[in-house]
């Protein structure tokens, strides 16, 4: 499906910090590469690295690895939009993010990122900004915790955990059903 792609301006923080991620708005929501986020979150403890599969022709995602890649730019005018049909490996699991394609490359909708990376996005209506928080995974992690059950009981009730992986999610899915 096609659609207009308007570069945004939206203002970006990490953790309180300004920062910078080539961003288009499409229907209302911020799409941005996948390695600028990972360029703007590479000294928090939600870094990650962002890849290429050769052989399945897929983008990878494997948490906990600092981005060694540069940074993007602001982006300009108005683009057309294109579903994008990559597939994504996060941390070697398959994931799905809507996504569009603009000038060759992915957008994928910053929400929905944070969202697989076990981070915080909030829009404040006061600094009209949105703010990506990422918690401190020294504070205490479900794949540290050596009885995942336990950890996720404790994240309902004192919201400690701040990154859990997309394994532990399984794990708590089956224990759950």
């Amino acid at each position: 499906m096609n659609k207009q792609a308007a570069a945004s301006n939206q203002k970006i923080a990490v953790n309180g910090n300004p920062a910078v991620a080539e961003s288009y708005l499409i229907d209302g929501n911020n799409y941005c590469k996948l390695r600028d986020i990972a360029y703007i979150l590479r000294d928090t403890d939600a870094c990650f690295q962002v890849g290429w599969l050769n052989m399945e022709k897929a983008i990878s995602i494997t948490t906990g690895q600092k981005y060694t890649g540069a940074g993007g730019k602001a982006a300009a005018g108005r683009k057309a939009a294109v579903s994008s049909l990559a597939d994504i490996y996060l941390d070697g699991e398959y994931i799905q993010l809507e996504g569009y394609t603009i000038d060759g490359s992915n957008y994928f909708k910053l929400r929905d990122i944070a969202e697989f990376l076990g981070i915080k996005a909030e829009w404040d209506s006061e600094t009209r900004r949105i703010n990506l928080s990422t918690g401190t995974i020294a504070e205490k992690s479900i794949e540290n915790s050596g009885d995942i059950i336990s950890a996720y009981r404790n994240f309902l009730e004192d919201n400690t955990v701040k990154k859990i992986s997309v394994q532990s999610w399984k794990k708590i899915l089956i224990w759950r059903s």
